[in-house]
This record gives structure tokens, C-alpha cells and sequence, in this order.
């Protein structure tokens, strides 16, 4: 296993002494076919850049320590794209800039900063809740991946793409049951709120691993023709958590 994974893992179930065990558990098949750990194909533009030019209605900004959010409001001629007031995209900031800094307390390694000291944010309707690739700069979220309000419970999209940027400083391309299991976690790791969040993904994976534990593929016969945790994807979030909750020190 190369080292730079060991660190991440090691880091990631916080406090734990060794990780002989989790290098048994995770094996080092090298017939294992890497895939991205981002949801996003490859960069739209060049290397280092996520703006493109369809973009540019984006004009609005609002900027925190660590991050530049880009939104529009004007929901008549962008209603896929619009965020409904500037109060949403100045808790957006908040919220990361939160999640930054547990992630760098839990011992990880500081997400990258592009040349201006910010990770850009674009709050951009793709079709997808959230996108990060790792020759991009930036994360996209979905506006309504937004809470509305103060008083609303934060959605787990927003920290876990910035989680996407921290796994990107140790490995780029490990399997998804790693990448997207991880960063699944980390939806119910840093707000406590999320735990009521009615379409809570993290809540819905964790139920769908319990209603099938073997994670088994089946074919038309119910007969088991694959799965299993390294096919698990965002599925193994619960894994990882049980890791972390045995195994660390911070709580959760």
C-alpha cells in the first residue's frame, strides 16, 4: 500500500495506533481498477481551471477567509442556477470555512489554496448535487444542495466535496468505495444538524446498507453475482464510520 495512502487512512480513523489491520482489510489487489474519486468527469477547461465560459452569469460574490462563492440570484433567466438570497451563499461560506477547519483539526492535510488564497465555489445547476475533479480548483454545488436559512439544518453536499479536495491531497485515484465512502462519512462527521436532514444521503446510504448488509448483486434468480464492500461506493460510508467510532478519539 503506498504510504501516502497508509497516512490518509491512518489520519482518517483519528488516534489509531496501527494500521496493520487496515492494510489486511483494504489488501493491495493490484487488479483493482483506480477510478476518480470526484463525481465529475474530466475538467472542462485546462488543467487547474473549473470556470468555463457558459458560466460567466455568475456574477454575484461573497468571500470568507478560504473560499470565493459565485451565485447568481436571478432566478428568471437562470431558475436551474439561482440561489434565492445572498443570505444562503454567506452561509455557504460559513459552513465550509467550518468544515475546513475540523477536517485540518481532525489531522488531515490542508485542502489546497489557488494562487488568489481561496478555494472558488460555483453554485452551478449541473444535474449533479455536487462536483470536484482533482485538476480543478474549485468545488460546484448545487443551489438547492444551499440551506435557505440560519435556522435550516446544513446539507451534507457542500463538506462533503470540500472533503473531496482533502482526499485529493493524498491519493487522486483510489476506488469509489474508498473516495466516495469516506467523504459520505464525512457528511454526518462535522454538523451534528445533519442527523434531521429528511433527505439526508448519508442516512439513505446507511439504510441501504442495512437492507442489504452483504452488499450481493444479484441476478433475475436471486443469485448472488458480485458486490461486496469494494463495490460498495458511497454504501461503505457506514464501514468507515464504525473505523473511525473504534477506533478514534474525536467524537462523533
Amino acid at each position: 500500500m503506498p504510504n501516502i495512502l497508509s497516512r490518509f487512512i491512518g489520519t482518517l480513523v483519528i488516534g489509531f495506533t496501527s494500521i496493520c489491520t487496515l492494510v489486511i482489510i483494504l489488501g493491495t489487489n493490484s487488479e483493482m481498477t483506480p477510478i476518480s474519486l470526484a463525481h465529475s468527469p474530466a475538467a472542462p477547461n485546462a488543467p487547474g481551471q473549473c470556470f468555463t465560459t457558459t458560466w460567466t452569469f455568475l456574477t454575484q460574490t461573497v468571500t470568507s477567509t478560504r473560499f470565493r462563492i459565485h451565485f447568481t440570484l436571478d432566478g428568471v433567466n437562470f431558475p436551474t442556477h439561482a440561489l434565492q438570497t445572498l443570505t444562503q451563499a454567506t452561509l455557504l461560506s460559513a459552513d465550509l470555512e467550518t468544515a475546513y477547519d475540523a477536517y485540518v483539526s481532525y489531522g488531515f492535510e490542508a485542502p489546497d489554496l489557488n494562487s488568489d488564497g481561496f478555494i472558488e465555489t460555483y453554485i452551478y445547476g449541473s444535474g449533479a448535487w455536487g462536483r470536484a475533479a482533482p485538476s480543478w480548483d474549485c468545488i460546484v454545488i448545487s443551489p438547492g444542495r444551499v440551506r435557505t436559512s440560519a435556522g435550516n439544518i446544513r446539507l451534507g453536499t457542500p463538506h462533503h466535496e470540500l472533503f473531496h479536495r482533502v482526499q485529493f491531497e493524498y491519493d487522486a485515484g483510489e476506488t469509489s468505495w474508498m473516495g466516495e465512502g469516506t467523504a459520505k462519512m464525512m457528511e454526518d462527521q462535522v454538523f451534528a444538524d445533519t442527523d434531521t436532514d429528511p433527505n439526508s444521503a448519508f442516512l439513505n446510504e446507511v439504510g441501504n446498507y442495512l437492507a442489504n448488509p452483504d452488499l450481493a448483486k444479484l441476478d433475475k434468480d436471486d443469485n448472488i453475482i458480485g458486490g461486496g464492500l469494494l463495490q460498495a461506493s458511497y454504501k461503505a460510508a457506514l464501514f468507515w464510520k464504525y473505523l473511525s467510532e473504534q477506533y478514534g478519539d474525536s467524537p462523533t
